[in-house]
């Protein structure tokens, strides 16, 4: 059975996996393992986690702005420990583009960044 792309977009705590269909751009981040953290959170120090099975089955580049485009080769699963307590993630092949959620504070228009 062939895995199906997702045109959805999946939220993974503050961040979420954009499908993405345009030009890949940014700095290639050389994998060393079948794993690859891609966020800290900043108030509980929790990681955001993908994981394949094997260290070929994801690139990862680095855009300017600080949001990443991963090309997923065969599912993953993206893990953390307080997003994970039934189970984890699972993130179709595809390519996504991550962004960190954003918030408005409507009272003085400011934006930030969601807070894990």
């Amino acid at each position: 059975m062939q895995n199906k792309k997702t045109s959805l977009s999946l939220r993974h705590g503050d961040w979420t996996f954009i499908p993405f269909a345009g030009k890949i751009t940014g700095e290639k981040i050389p994998m060393e393992k079948n794993k690859f953290t891609f966020a800290v959170g900043e108030a509980t120090n929790h990681y955001h986690t993908l994981h394949v099975s094997k260290i070929n089955d994801m690139e990862w580049y680095k855009q300017e702005n600080g949001s990443y485009l991963v090309i997923i080769k065969e599912k993953a699963f993206a893990t953390h420990p307080e997003h994970s307590t039934k189970t984890d993630l699972e993130i179709p092949i595809g390519t996504y583009l991550l962004r960190q959620r954003r918030e408005k504070d409507w009272f003085s228009g400011a934006v930030r960044k969601v807070i894990d």
